[in-house]
């Protein structure tokens, strides 16, 4: 068979058969993760894409599938809200098997108490990788306050909110809410006081000033959802700034002020 009737063959073989497709799929770590598809609907490895990558462990294995539940359920939290968020939809969302879903959180209360404590580590994650980037010679109260107001108008925020409103007639999920909330609070405390730095972290006033700042910004950015121009946030932010200004720079009160986020 000379090499002109050998490429026939091979094109008449390749005609004949059936193509094989890859296909690439983003995992929760953000690893494209290269299977291929047969004519027959079965997935293979694809020994190109897999043959250097180190296999994960068991644990690691766990961890991402629960990751994607979490992430997926707070995505429904922020997309459709709470009441169309539901289990059969975090299984569409993620493509796992409804079994898969329910060994990690085998009711939908259970789903929603695991969002509450996963939505706080990212709010706590996300608040630090904003500090990192504070410019070091920039105003110290300005970058707190532009931290606080990140925080309070981001998705994550938007998801969490409404725990909180159903929480208010739910007693199982208030009571799950409640230890997450407290948690949030003292861990921002901490790094509000850190970015702050001194002579304001230790000012008798500051923690007081903090507890309006955060108030103030959570009701702001209430009223986001309901249109609120940019223009008009903008403009209650830079008006807020000038006011710890001046609150700042009066005496200090000789008896600390309560705290205001006290939960009885």
């Amino acid at each position: 068979m000379d090499n002109k009737q050998l490429r026939r063959t091979v094109s008449r073989v390749a005609q004949a058969t059936p193509a094989v497709k890859r296909h690439a799929r983003f995992t929760p770590s953000g690893r494209v993760d290269r299977h291929t598809v047969t004519p027959y609907g079965r997935a293979v490895p694809d020994p190109l894409a897999t043959s250097a990558r180190p296999r994960r462990t068991q644990a690691e294995r766990r961890a991402t599938t629960r990751a994607l539940i979490l992430d997926s359920t707070a995505a429904c939290l922020l997309e459709v809200g709470l009441a169309a968020t539901t289990v059969s939809e975090v299984q569409d969302r993620t493509g796992l098997a409804r079994g898969t879903i329910q060994h990690h959180f085998p009711t939908r209360a259970e789903l929603l108490v695991g969002a509450v404590s996963h939505l706080v580590d990212a709010r706590i994650e996300r608040f630090r990788a904003d500090a990192a980037l504070i410019d070091p010679d920039a105003d110290r109260m300005e970058a707190v306050v532009d931290l606080i107001w990140r925080d309070l108008s981001s998705p994550i925020f938007f998801a969490a909110l409404e725990l909180w409103v159903a929480a208010r007639t739910d007693p199982d999920l208030r009571a799950a809410l409640l230890p997450e909330e407290a948690r949030l609070l003292a861990t921002m405390r901490t790094m509000y006081a850190e970015n702050l730095g001194d002579p304001l972290a230790t000012d008798p006033r500051t923690a007081s000033l903090v507890e309006l700042t955060v108030d103030l910004l959570t009701g702001l950015s209430m009223l986001t959802m309901l249109g609120a121009r940019a223009s008009t946030r903008e403009s209650v932010v830079r008006n807020w700034k000038q006011a710890l200004r001046t609150l700042w720079a009066g005496q200090p009160a000789e008896d600390p002020a309560p705290d205001l986020h006290q939960t009885e």
